[in-house]
């Protein structure tokens, strides 16, 4: 089976060379671009998108203020606005 990245009806092959082993997979700019893609294409909704931008948000705010920062206080604080 071949993988394909890009929207549906405009899916592309990936060359072989371009795949490798679990192991050894480094996200090149390609790679991340059809990562992007798919979770463009997947968010069937609003909704997956935000709360997977929440964890990114709450994951780097919580490694760069070194301390466990919830989500829930996160929406809290942005909900005062």
């Amino acid at each position: 089976m071949t993988e394909t990245y890009g929207y549906h009806d405009k899916a592309r092959p990936l060359d072989d060379d371009d795949l490798g082993t679990a192991s050894e997979f480094i996200w090149t700019n390609k790679r991340k671009l059809a990562l992007l893609n798919m979770m463009i294409e997947c968010a069937e909704t609003y909704w997956l998108v935000l709360h997977m931008s929440m964890l990114l948000i709450q994951f780097h705010l919580s490694e760069r203020l070194k301390t466990n920062v919830y989500t829930t206080v996160i929406w809290d604080y942005l909900n005062t606005y």
